[in-house]
């Protein structure tokens, strides 16, 4: 893939502009859980009822953060995949990854065939 990189700018630029994006809203996600747990530990005996919502809302936060920080590892993978000259190739069997994957989703590591394999059998049936 080394020999496509005018085709890679426009997805790099995706992903750096992704990456900020998703960084940026972690940023402001960890803040409100930082600023919920402060209010939980100086909540008044008398709002006790209304702690469990606050709980369940952290805990979302966290669910949410934890995904955010899957993908964020996702896109700087497929940066350094661009960097190695390996970007648009499958991790798994080493083919080219379709165009309209990467249009759809420019840090996949799989292809199609793998994908599929993976979410069907743990990944084993790909060549």
């Amino acid at each position: 893939m080394k020999g496509n990189n005018n085709n890679n700018g426009a997805y790099r630029q995706w992903l750096l502009d992704k990456l900020r994006s998703l960084v940026g809203d972690m940023n402001i996600l960890e803040n409100e859980v930082i600023r919920s747990k402060k209010d939980i530990a100086s909540l008044d005996i008398s709002k006790f009822a209304d702690l469990g919502s606050d709980n369940y809302e952290i805990e979302l936060d966290m669910e949410i953060l934890e995904s955010q920080g899957d993908e964020i590892r996702e896109v700087v993978e497929a940066l350094r995949r661009m960097e190695t000259g390996t970007f648009g190739t499958c991790t798994k069997c080493s083919k080219k990854i379709g165009k309209s994957r990467l249009n759809a989703i420019p840090y996949a590591k799989l292809c199609v065939d793998c994908k599929k394999a993976e979410e069907e059998n743990g990944g084993s049936n790909c060549t």
